[in-house]
């Protein structure tokens, strides 16, 4: 009438639950990185294409990642650091937002121009 679980069958299902719910964090917190990554070369890119109308999609794309190489940490604490900014313009009513929106803009755009100014003015990079 009733089903009993001993207790290593019920530990047994906690460990697989808990592995579980533990990689998928681990692996959302993968994508994210992932997504912040993608969505910074994408951008870059087209500001790159802005600023060289001539060069390919392509060469733009191989440009912002020879200007990414070896600053992702930085760019990835930048966009972390908005974290806080973004929650209290949501709390006002998204009214803030008009403030803090610009302002990150801003900031990512001070960053391409700063990583522009240290590496070269783009050639085709292979």
């Amino acid at each position: 009438m009733f089903n009993t679980v001993s207790v290593e069958q019920f530990q047994n299902e906690l460990a697989g639950n808990v592995l579980l719910g533990f990689l998928l964090v681990i692996f959302s917190l993968l994508m994210i990185l992932i997504g912040i990554f993608i969505s910074g070369v994408f951008q870059f890119a087209v500001w790159v294409k802005i600023d060289d109308p001539d060069l390919s999609v392509g060469d733009a794309i191989k440009y912002v990642l020879y200007l990414m190489k070896g600053r992702f940490g930085q760019y990835l604490l930048l966009q972390l650091s908005f974290i806080g900014w973004f929650i209290i313009g949501i709390l006002v009513v998204g009214i803030g937002l008009l403030w803090v929106i610009p302002y990150h803009d801003v900031a990512i755009a001070s960053f391409y121009d700063t990583a522009r100014k240290e590496k070269d003015a783009p050639a085709v990079v292979e």
